[in-house]
């Protein structure tokens, strides 16, 4: 039997089994993001969510001072994986125990909140 399901976002999982007793494992295959939305941080685990991109020599330690570009505080607390679209970074926060819950955007660039 073969199966596809289509998800929502950016990536096309295809998942081909076989139900017979004693079957191989089914294969698994993710369809590569193309298009403009290839080139950002999309969603959670990237692009793809699967957690990798192409390319090298991507940073991949950090610290208060080391490869840090720009700090700016976030009021509330976050628990979403940002969104990097072009010159913005979009982020959710709560406040009051989850009873306000907000979208922020700043600039790529300097982290300006907008």
């Amino acid at each position: 039997m073969r199966r596809i399901a289509h998800l929502a976002g950016a990536a096309t999982l295809i998942v081909v089994s076989q139900l017979t007793t004693g079957a191989a494992p089914a294969l698994v295959a993710l369809i590569p993001v193309d298009g403009e939305g290839a080139g950002y941080w999309t969603r959670w685990r990237g692009p793809s969510g699967q957690g990798m991109v192409a390319g090298t020599n991507y940073v991949d330690t950090w610290s208060d001072t080391t490869n840090v570009k720009w700090k700016v505080p976030v009021p509330g607390r976050g628990h979403s994986s940002p969104i990097v679209w072009k010159d913005h970074i979009f982020l959710t926060t709560a406040r009051d125990y989850g009873a306000k819950v907000s979208m922020l955007a700043f600039r790529r660039a300097d982290g300006l909140l907008l």
